[in-house]
């Protein structure tokens, strides 16, 4: 597998937080979907990174459009690249790690695997998958962190200065 790095870090800690900036959206053909397409496609607004605080429960989130009453046989599902480890479909979750699960709400296009008490071993490549043929793909870089200077050490630029300053208000919401 090969990871290649994005420059835009986003802060989840909640449900469809961030800063809501466009990303592009990555697929097996490395072709970008539009919405005029008559099957599913990836939301181009979802986040490519999420930053996590140690022992934070975050949300990784899919957003698959036109999606429909495919779900019948289409499934999306949720996979870990560090151990190729198939952690969702559906709604359902396959780990015996009872951190993660998946969250899909019935008419909504937001596919959403929640991590509870995130480690830095959790750090990594998570990959969004729609079972069309051929499957369809979102990566997701996951990166957890201890303190709260490691994200400021990280981030130069203006965009991420206003990353850092929705982390420190998520914090102070959250304690």
């Amino acid at each position: 597998l090969s990871v290649s790095r994005v420059p835009e870090v986003h802060c989840h800690n909640m449900p469809h937080g961030g800063s809501g900036k466009s990303s592009d959206t990555y697929n097996n053909q490395n072709a970008l979907e539009e919405p005029a397409r008559s099957g599913p496609y990836f939301d181009k607004s979802a986040s490519k990174n999420v930053t996590a605080l140690l022992g934070k429960t975050t949300y990784l989130n899919c957003r698959v459009k036109n999606l429909g009453n495919k779900t019948m046989t289409l499934q999306v599902s949720w996979v870990r690249h560090r151990d190729v480890h198939l952690l969702t479909i559906g709604r359902y979750t396959y780990t015996n790690d009872q951190r993660f699960r998946a969250i899909h709400n019935a008419h909504s296009d937001d596919w959403t695997l929640q991590i509870k008490y995130p480690q830095h071993r959790d750090s990594g490549i998570y990959e969004c998958q729609v079972s069309t043929t051929p499957h369809m793909s979102h990566l997701v870089h996951l990166n957890v962190i201890g303190k709260l200077f490691e994200v400021i050490r990280l981030n130069k630029t203006i965009s991420d200065r206003v990353d850092i300053l929705l982390l420190l208000i998520s914090i102070l919401i959250l304690q």
